[in-house]
């Protein structure tokens, strides 16, 4: 935003809100929580590492980039995870487990998944 101006920002945010919504179905909801944050609730899963190996999915077919007017911006793309019920009985506490897991991915970087623990 700083650079590109609030308008630009807010297209790029646009546009991958509509790469996150092409993958809602019966079992992925996805949401903007606020800024560029977002929430996706996936309800039905085998495991861990099933669970882990969708979102790699997801992520690799949003791509590394989005495109915006004459613009092209490098996406990176951080995912904390929380499990309902082993971390939390609501939303609340789900999306502040799944937070604290993506606050420890971005002490140690980016563009990762991490599980609450």
């Amino acid at each position: 935003n700083d650079y590109y101006g609030h308008m630009i920002g807010d297209k790029v945010i646009i546009e991958f809100s509509r790469l996150l919504l092409q993958m809602n179905d019966e079992h992925v909801f996805t949401a903007r929580y606020g800024g560029d944050e977002f929430v996706t609730i996936i309800t039905k899963f085998e495991n861990e590492k099933t669970l882990e190996a969708s979102i790699e999915n997801k992520i690799k077919s949003i791509g590394s980039q989005i495109k915006v007017q004459n613009y092209t911006f490098d996406l990176t793309i951080s995912v904390g995870v929380a499990i309902y019920p082993i971390h939390g009985q609501d939303i609340y506490s789900l999306i502040g487990k799944a937070d604290s897991a993506l606050g420890q991915i971005k002490l140690n970087g980016k563009n990762n998944i991490r599980f609450y623990q």
